[in-house]
């Protein structure tokens, strides 16, 4: 499901896909561990989100 939901992002516009990605992460962070998300969802791929360095820094 997850490496579904990834697969359609890619088919979103290109500048939500950063934030949707990210997005992905939190919520499948409630089911998921932590390697599992890292193994669909490219860090390189959330980097662009400006919400990103607000979760990094904390």
């Amino acid at each position: 499901m997850l490496a579904e939901c990834a697969r359609r992002i890619e088919e979103a516009p290109v500048q939500w896909q950063p934030d949707l990605y990210l997005g992905l992460a939190l919520f499948s962070s409630l089911r998921f561990t932590r390697e599992i998300i890292l193994k669909i969802i490219e860090v390189s791929k959330m980097e662009a989100s400006p919400l990103f360095d607000g979760i990094r820094e904390k």
